[in-house]
């Protein structure tokens, strides 16, 4: 909804900057402790066989300059105007212990767009992964909702 840098903390600056330096000396590298910088608060309660295979995802994915060309993108987008024009049924699901969209940026999502639903999924990843308790949970709520809104 709205990139971290658009409301002027300064920890998220720093932050953007540690990992826009990070981006740039160490994306590609076969050093993994580059990319586990980025893996640790995307997925920090995955397998350590997906924490490998996500790192090496990142490696071969894109380039260090493209990966800061979104890093910054993302830093400074602001949708919340967009997602007040939304007029349809819409749920946001969100994983309680995410360290990349904290729990709170979820509930304001879920706050701005009308009448939307919100669900909050136990886990700390950024994403849903097979095998953790928010997956099933994920989509049996994904499915009760559409099949509450056909």
């Amino acid at each position: 909804m709205r990139g971290a840098l658009v409301n002027n903390h300064p920890e998220a600056k720093k932050y953007h900057e540690v990992s826009k330096m990070m981006m740039r000396e160490g994306w590609g590298s076969t050093v993994s402790v580059y990319r586990d910088f980025f893996t640790s608060n995307f997925i920090p309660d995955a397998s350590p066989e997906v924490r490998n295979s996500w790192d090496e995802m990142q490696r071969i994915s894109t380039n260090a300059e493209n990966a800061i060309r979104i890093q910054d993108m993302n830093a400074v987008i602001d949708s919340v105007d967009f997602a007040k024009q939304i007029k349809v049924p819409t749920l946001v699901l969100h994983i309680a212990g995410d360290r990349v969209i904290p729990l709170k940026a979820g509930r304001t999502t879920a706050r701005i767009i009308a009448g939307a639903q919100f669900v909050e999924l136990p886990g700390n990843d950024h994403i849903v992964l097979e095998g953790k308790p928010c997956f099933d949970l994920f989509f049996e709520e994904v499915r009760t909702f559409l099949a509450e809104h056909q």
